[in-house]
């Protein structure tokens, strides 16, 4: 029955088989073989340097035409590899994969610079993700070794960073300074890049003219050039993330900058944003584009001047559960004349009460009547296209085993309660979701106008 199959069907059928299962139908015979070697190499995941090397020692290098999908890492148990011969290695594995769409390198430290001429090779792939495994302070990742391999990728629309660390040539704000940031101090051997020259530092990946996506965590952002450099991409998705090695107020102003810079002009492309810290008050006039009559609001203080950051195409808000409680109000205030229709705050279990809170003081900012035919110039200042708020329960990874006592989940029970008629009152749809370890959510309850209308 197999043999008498379609090539198009036995392909359908293929794409929805565990993949153990298509190794075993491999063998069958060797029309079949051929069939299913393109879906047996589409994802291939390499966990360890010595999962890389048999791979690479045993697999045909013919076949790395098939491979779409590539995550690797060169960790060494052992530590009994140079970083030469890693390179070596990734660098034979790479240049086999000419129809390479996404590659994610779990790298220890940066590999030798030999290494990113081959990336103007793999002329399809479109997400590249990048992470140091190694600490710092003993293996840095170089800024200027990640954004050539960026700028080498024609087709690159989506990077995602993690623990890259700063150049010290392109780190003068540090050189005078007595502080505990972590410098590569010997990559002056990577080459200038065709297109950005010596220009290799982090703000340098705002160039690029394909970029769509762009996503840095646990990295140093306090490069001044984030607030100078030239945007030449149409950013529509952005993620930063808080920086292990400052204190809340620096990632709070770093952050700021970059928005800044991305809402200088009306004619930004960002969609999405999600932040791990709070917005800083940075910009001391409004736009061109904003009323000449700003307006103030109210929040248990003196009143604030609202907004700072104007985004035309931003329309979905997400704070990341390192995001201080605190700063939630202030943060999406100076957003507010962006026309934002979801926001998702993500908190850990501990921060629900104080959370709920939060969003009720800025669900109460809104004007009466905000969803109703009013002149749009009197709510200029507020999320005006707001539609739903959510709330995302996820377990802290540095916290150990607690044991919840019944006061606790009664006043987490009590705020959810709460905050679900603050939205009905508001006309806002919502919800309340717990995150389990594999990243499922359980307990969603969708409220809104008329109530808890989903489960």
């Amino acid at each position: 029955m197999w043999s008498r199959l379609l090539p198009e069907l036995k392909l359908d059928i293929l794409d929805v088989l565990p993949l153990d299962a298509v190794k075993a139908l491999a063998s069958v015979d060797h029309a079949t073989y051929s069939i299913c070697l393109p879906v047996i190499f589409r994802n291939i995941h390499l966990h360890d340097y010595r999962h890389l090397q048999r791979f690479y020692q045993n697999v045909p290098s013919k076949f790395g035409i098939h491979i779409y999908r590539l995550d690797l890492c060169t960790k060494d148990e052992d530590d009994s590899e140079t970083i030469e011969t890693k390179t070596k290695t990734v660098t034979a594995l790479l240049t086999s994969c000419i129809r390479l769409k996404a590659l994610t390198l779990r790298l220890e430290g940066s590999l030798h610079n030999s290494l990113i001429p081959c990336f103007q090779n793999l002329t399809d792939i479109m997400h590249l993700t990048i992470i140091n495994r190694s600490q710092e302070t003993k293996r840095p990742l170089s800024e200027r070794f990640v954004v050539s391999v960026c700028a080498s990728l024609r087709s690159l629309e989506h990077i995602s960073l993690e623990r890259i660390t700063r150049s010290q040539l392109h780190a003068s704000e540090l050189h005078d300074q007595n502080h505990s940031i972590p410098l590569v101090r010997n990559d002056d051997t990577i080459p200038d890049h065709p297109v950005l020259g010596s220009a290799l530092s982090l703000p340098s990946l705002l160039s690029i003219p394909t970029l769509k996506s762009l996503c840095i965590r646990d990295t140093h952002l306090g490069d001044p050039l984030w607030a100078t450099f030239p945007v030449g991409c149409q950013l529509q998705n952005l993620v930063l993330g808080a920086y292990s090695g400052c204190d809340e107020d620096f990632d709070s102003e770093c952050t700021a900058i970059i928005m800044a810079a991305l809402s200088r002009t009306s004619s930004s492309s960002l969609v999405s944003l999600s932040l791990a810290s709070s917005l800083c008050s940075v910009i001391s006039t409004p736009p061109a584009t904003f009323p000449s009559t700003p307006v103030t609001v109210t929040v248990g203080e003196p009143p604030q001047m609202v907004p700072e950051y104007h985004l035309p195409s931003l329309r979905k808000l997400y704070l990341l559960p390192s995001f201080p409680v605190d700063s939630i109000v202030h943060t999406m205030i100076r957003l507010a004349s962006s026309p934002i229709g979801d926001v998702e705050v993500q908190c850990y279990k501990d921060d629900v009460v104080a959370v709920c809170e939060s969003l009720e003081k800025f669900i109460a900012l809104l004007p009466i009547g905000r969803n109703l035919a009013i002149n749009s110039s009197a709510i200029w200042g507020f999320f005006g296209d707001l539609e739903r708020i959510d709330l995302v329960a996820v377990r802290d990874p540095d916290s150990g085993p607690h044991l919840e006592n019944d006061e606790e989940e009664s006043n987490r029970a009590k705020a959810i309660q709460q905050l679900k008629g603050t939205c009905k009152e508001a006309k806002l749809l919502s919800s309340v979701s717990y995150v389990l370890e594999r990243g499922c959510r359980v307990g969603v309850q969708v409220f809104g106008s008329e109530g808890i209308c989903a489960a």
